[in-house]
């Protein structure tokens, strides 16, 4: 399922979500009703944070830190923040360029000598999810894996030996396994522990004190627990090793740092002005006008130059917005990992821009004749998104089964339409028997390859 959740949170920003209330923009901008709108309507918790140039405008905590405990969400309530760390590991990677120590053109080969077609891969490739290496879902029966204790050493062998996808260069996937080979070169090039140069040489420079690596052993205060929504209810998810996911999405922070991050880096205040520019140039197309640099995506969004990235965990999901031009900077932190925390990010920003927008309304379900659940069974491949899932009943309950094998229930909205809770994803079917995938209004087409 992260699977799908991060493909489509990829797809979703800058897109609103179809079946939602219109609102013209108000003056000023009606910040606290929109995130409520979306704690009622779509399970929202969690924290959002509005800043000018570094000067708090917006912030408010819907939910609770904890649903089976007194923990309810304050200033410095700790987040894990997933993929959102992929962008200091890109500055680590520069900051080493920097002092001369590697550069983004190295081959892996030059740092990890062993890993299989190493001599092909840039640091560059890694950076930009072109390397053709695949993810960390091709170890086999990774859900189980993932909860166990690994180093960075074991985690990187379960995957090395697994074909790539693809040449190096050919195209765009995104691949946590690039960062944590990427957290590795950092490790062999510094000669100290990744979250170590991360600390010494990224976060103490800006005076961030509540962020940083969890480990499995260390207590961390204000840390929120994670959930999942199905549409009705918050069930708390699946524990994942803290260490494990390393460059990748293994940080945690505090809204209060988070929120300052994006515009710290791009002043300056890490990284030299022209590594700063090399870091946000833009690279690989991944959406419309919204291009992946290393680390971060950057591009244009209703006109407005932006600067961005989200993260999905065990329960959480972030994301960070940034406007270099209007120095505003936006961050949602949820510990409900299918919040539609981009459909929220979008709503807000065309609301602080004083332009329409739409609110979600709580969805009803129905009851649908058995002989037409039976009528969308079967394969579908969605080529955009190179995701392949499988309809299935099971107990009378329509199922949607992914690559993995693991099901999730499809939810009737009408006979067609589809609800998956833990996806926050729609699943059309439509009148020639094929279907379509609806996440944050972004409509994705599919095939049926096998009835």
């Amino acid at each position: 399922m992260k699977r799908i959740l991060m493909l489509t949170s990829l797809l979703t920003c800058g897109f609103l979500s179809s079946g939602a209330l219109a609102q013209e923009a108000p003056t000023p901008p009606d910040y606290p009703g929109i995130v409520e709108a979306f704690a009622e309507a779509r399970g929202f918790m969690g924290t959002v944070i509005l800043e000018h140039d570094q000067k708090l405008l917006f912030r408010k905590s819907v939910g609770k830190a904890d649903l089976e405990g007194p923990l309810s969400f304050v200033n410095r309530s700790v987040f894990p923040i997933g993929s959102l760390t992929k962008s200091f590991t890109a500055a680590a990677i520069l900051k080493l360029q920097e002092d001369g120590k590697l550069n983004v053109t190295d081959t892996l080969s030059k740092f990890l000598p062993d890993f299989p077609g190493g001599e092909k891969i840039t640091l560059q490739h890694l950076l930009t999810h072109t390397s053709g290496i695949g993810g960390l879902q091709d170890i086999e029966n990774f859900d189980n894996v993932q909860r166990h204790a690994l180093t960075l050493d074991q985690t990187i062998a379960l995957f090395s030996s697994k074909p790539a996808h693809f040449e190096p260069g050919a195209r765009f996937e995104y691949s946590n396994a690039g960062y944590l080979l990427l957290s590795k070169v950092v490790e062999v090039t510094s000669g100290q522990p990744f979250p170590l140069y991360v600390q010494s040489q990224i976060l103490q420079p800006l005076g961030f004190k509540s962020t940083g690596f969890p480990t499995r052993t260390g207590i961390i205060p204000r840390l929120v627990k994670g959930y999942l929504f199905d549409g009705t209810t918050h069930q708390k998810a699946p524990y994942v090793d803290p260490e494990l996911p390393s460059g990748g999405g293994g940080m945690a922070s505090t809204g209060p740092e988070l929120v300052r991050w994006l515009p710290l880096l791009l002043s300056g205040k890490v990284l030299k002005p022209e590594t700063v520019q090399e870091l946000i140039t833009p690279r690989v197309p991944v959406g419309e006008g919204i291009h992946y640099a290393y680390g971060l995506q950057v591009g244009s969004q209703d006109g407005r130059d932006v600067v961005l990235h989200g993260g999905i965990i065990s329960g959480h999901h972030a994301l960070t917005l940034y406007f270099p031009k209007e120095k505003l900077s936006l961050l949602i932190l949820s510990n409900v990992e299918n919040a539609p925390v981009e459909e929220l990010g979008k709503t807000l920003e065309k609301a602080h821009f004083g332009e329409p927008y739409t609110l979600p309304q709580k969805k009803t379900f129905v009851e649908v004749d058995p002989a037409v659940l039976q009528k969308h069974l079967g394969t579908y491949t969605l080529p955009d998104i190179g995701l392949t899932l499988t309809v299935v009943l099971k107990d009378g309950q329509l199922m949607m089964q992914d690559p993995a094998g693991n099901l999730y229930p499809l939810r009737a909205e009408n006979a067609n339409t589809f609800y998956q809770g833990e996806a926050g994803i729609q699943i059309r079917f439509t009148e020639d028997g094929n279907i379509e995938l609806i996440d944050g209004g972004q409509t994705v087409p599919g095939k049926r390859v096998q009835p």
